[in-house]
Formats: C-alpha cells, structure tokens, sequence
C-alpha cells in the first residue's frame, strides 16, 4: 500500500496555496476556485474548501482545528531551508534541532495553523 494523497480542509485555500507555493517552491495545479494541488514526489499535498466538502460530505471536518496532522518534508539541505523559510515570515514552532534519533528538522505552521 501506498498513500498517494492528503488533502486539508480549509476556509482558505487561495491564502494556503500562496503559502505553500512559496514553501515548497512548485507550481500548484489548480481545479477553480475549491481545490489546489501541489504535486511532490511522494504523493500530492491538497487543499479543499470548507464550503465544497459541506456539500460531498456535512459535517466531517473542521478547518484551522488541527492538533494532531503534522506533513513531513524531506529536503536536500536542512540549514538552507530552515534560513529559506526564517525568510518567509513563516511561524516556526520549533527551531532547526538535531533530535534524539539524529534527524534534523525544524517546524512551522501554515495560516490555519497545520
């Protein structure tokens, strides 16, 4: 099994597709005004309206309420991209840190806070 794509849902997907273009630095794949894909090697990142899903399926999520969902970025320099994205304005939650299990990485959020 493979998992090919995650999608948030979100009251803002013209505001998240701006951010993560600038992030990610690739060029979103965008379906109108409700839906926006970022195409990576290790599957596609998305963002839904709210208003949309509320018509698929009512009721089943709450946007910019995640504590839970963290998406996980692999990059070729860490120290390049922590400098990159300090850059941006970005909210880092945690700053460039080797942890205990020898990984560096650094963590920020999104405007709705994913």
């Amino acid at each position: 099994m493979k998992l090919t794509h995650s999608c948030i849902i979100t009251n803002r997907v013209n505001e998240l597709c701006d951010f993560y273009k600038l992030v990610l630095q690739i060029q979103p794949q965008i379906f109108g005004k409700d839906y926006v894909e970022f195409p990576t090697d290790g599957g596609i990142l998305s963002f839904f309206s709210f208003d949309a899903q509320e018509k698929y399926a009512a009721g089943t999520t709450k946007p910019a309420f995640n504590k839970s969902l963290e998406l996980e970025f692999n990059v070729d320099n860490v120290e390049e991209e922590y400098e990159r994205v300090k850059k941006l304005n970005v909210e880092i939650a945690k700053p460039l840190t080797t942890q205990e299990w020898s990984n560096r990485s650094f963590y920020f959020k999104d405007p709705d806070g994913n």
